[in-house]
Parts: structure tokens; sequence; C-alpha cells
């Protein structure tokens, strides 16, 4: 810890001081990006960086003692400011560090980051790589789980399942046991049979399927849409998942299935209406999926804002028709279904105007044409 006496060493030049640390961190910067490309030697690009962390603690400790304001009142030297430039600057460095095998200095920049700013999610993420990267697979799975918070959104049990998929590399048995612990995580749905069905599998419990058992599922699973027996339709293409996980194809039917499942459930009082919405939200966290590994699916945009509609999720609808059409903006049953979350969301006008657009360009879109007969009844 340094005393007094390396605090007003900093004073001498003093006038220069600060614009010294907030103008040239640009360059150090664009080396150590550059290096960790492959564009720029490591140990130059971290050299530079450390150097810059030097005056930046020193900078620090003199605006902690009120000394930076009052001697150079100009400077832009407010908290914030500091906070992100020490946040910036230790990330890079524990990433050199990282390239560098040098764990121990990475630990150190990573927590320093993390003081400058502990609600960072850049600097979350970096520490569960560094924590997969140094074979501490436990804190790996803390940290991203942690860095997630008690939440039910999709990406956090997909990127749990996804860095199980990455620990499998390095170590199965510490896979199989975060996979346990993703299979019990409330909220999980899918994710949670995904994640015990995987874990089984690096157990030894069960093969897997060949090429032609997944073409027989598949077959069997569109048959069962077809005749409408929707839990068969949902068992297939749920077993073909589970043998492959990162195809948004069959999160997509998964999905259509499960929203199948939903529609037929028409009891308003519990429990058929509580079993209804679960279907719902197991529905909505596979589209999610779905688009999200492949986003020009047209029609899981589809069951997924309508699915956001019987939830009662207006925002929800909105931003993935927003997406939908940002993804797919030829597609006019994916503009008509847009111009119907407006008039969900209220916004008679603007549904109007895009629902005429679209029976002008395709006038047999059905979307549009219900949005504009709702108008008239309105």
């Amino acid at each position: 810890m340094p005393d007094i006496l390396d605090l007003f060493s900093t004073l001498e030049g003093w006038e220069d001081f600060p614009e010294q640390l907030l103008t040239s961190p640009d360059e150090p910067i664009r080396k150590a990006r550059l290096a960790l490309n492959g564009q720029y030697d490591l140990k130059d690009a971290l050299t530079a960086i450390s150097e810059q962390l030097r005056i930046f603690r020193q900078t620090w400790r003199a605006f902690k003692f009120d000394i930076v304001q009052p001697l150079n009142p100009s400077s832009d030297t407010s908290p914030e400011k500091f906070k992100r430039m020490g946040t910036e600057l230790n990330q890079l460095a524990a990433l050199l560090c990282m390239r560098l095998d040098d764990p121990g200095t990475a630990r150190y920049h990573l927590m320093s980051a993390l003081a400058c700013d502990p609600d960072n999610a850049d600097t979350a993420f970096y520490l569960v790589e560094f924590y997969e990267q140094a074979g501490e697979f436990k804190a790996a799975f803390d940290q991203l789980d942690k860095t997630f918070g008690d939440t039910n959104r999709f990406d956090r049990y997909f990127q749990l399942f996804r860095l199980c998929g990455s620990i499998q590399e390095k170590s199965t048995s510490a896979a199989a046991s975060c996979l346990e612990r993703l299979a019990v995580l409330p909220g999980a749905r899918q994710y949670g049979k995904l994640a015990q069905h995987a874990a089984g599998m690096l157990k030894g419990i069960g093969q897997p399927l060949p090429e032609q058992a997944q073409a027989s599922l598949l077959q069997q699973g569109m048959e069962s849409i077809h005749t409408q027996d929707f839990d068969q339709a949902y068992a297939c293409f749920s077993a073909l998942l589970d043998e492959n996980p990162m195809k948004g194809y069959f999160w997509y039917l998964t999905g259509e299935a499960l929203s199948s499942i939903a529609l037929t459930m028409t009891g308003s009082t519990p429990p058929e209406k509580d079993l209804r919405r679960q279907r719902l939200l197991d529905t909505v966290q596979a589209l999610q999926t779905a688009v999200y590994l492949e986003p020009a699916i047209p029609g899981a945009y589809e069951v997924l804002i309508q699915c956001h509609m019987q939830l009662r999720d207006a925002g929800a609808a909105l931003l993935y028709a927003q997406v939908a059409i940002k993804e797919l903006p030829e597609n006019t049953t994916l503009q008509g279904l847009y111009a119907r979350t407006l008039l969900f969301n209220g916004d008679r006008q603007e549904a109007e105007a895009l629902a005429q657009q679209v029976q002008a360009a395709d006038p047999g879109e059905t979307y549009s044409a219900t949005t504009l007969e709702a108008l008239l009844t309105r």
C-alpha cells in the first residue's frame, strides 16, 4: 500500500499530468486490441498498458485526495471517467496476460477491473473465460450464473449450457457436474431436459442416435403435427433436440409442437389455465433460442410473437416483430403480424398505415386484413 509520500511525488509537473493520462491511453489501447487480434506483439502491448495503469493509479490517488480539481479545474476528472478508464485498462491487461499464460497477473487485473466497476458485464464474462482457462470450472459456472442473476431469460440457460460444452473439452466429469446443476435450476425448462440428457451421456447412460434413427424421428414428428398428435410430435422433436442442441431448426420444431399443445388447452380455470401458461413459456424459450441460433426462420418469429400476445406481453411481442421484419424485410406475413402487434400496443394510426401498405402489396395476407377489420370495430 503506497504511503503519503507516494501521493505527493505526483505533484511534480502536475500542470500537464492529467492531460497525459486522459489523452494518451488511446494509442496503448489500440495496440492492445491489435495484439489481441494477432496484429501486434503481446508483450509490447502489455508494457504500454501497464504504463498507463501506473499513471492511472497515481492520478486516482491524487483525485481521491482532492488534488486534481484544484490544480487543474479544466480537466475532466469525474469519478465516472476514472472508473471507465480503470476498468478498460485492467480488462485489456487481463486479456493480454491470459494470452501470455500469466494467470496470476490476469486474475489481479480482473479483480482490479471489478473494483473500478463491480457491475461491468464485460469484466464478468472475462472472469468466466479466465476461470475456465485456469481449470476452475465450478467457479466459471458460478460466475456466469451470477452474471445473469435471478432471471428466467433464455440466454442465461443457453450460455450456461454452452459453457458446459466448452468445459467438456477439458474435463468430462466437471462438465457432467455442471450439467447436473443446470438441470435443476428453476426456469431451465427445455434446457433442464437437455442438460439432464447430456450429463447422462457423459456418464455412459445411453448412446447417440444414428442418423437414420434421427431421420425417422423427424418424419414421425412431421406426421404427428399433420394428424394433430402434438404430444407425440413434441416427443419426437425433443429427442432430436437432445441430439442436436445447437440447431435452431429443431428448437423451432420443438417450440411449434409446444405451442400447439398450449392451444389445445382451452380451460379458463386452474389447473389447466396455469398449465397452458407454462406451455406458452416453454414455447417462448424454445423459439427465442431458435431465432438466436438461426435468425432467418420465418415460422419461429410468427409463433413467438403470437405466444407473447397470448401471454399479454405487448412489449416483447412488439420487440420480436421489429426483429422479424429487420431479419426478413420482404416477408409480408411478418409485416402483417407487425401491424397486428402495433394495434395490440395501442398504436392505431401506425398499425392502420402498415396494414394498408401490406394489403396493397399482398391482398391475401391475413394478419393485416384482420388488423384493418379490428380497427373498424373499435
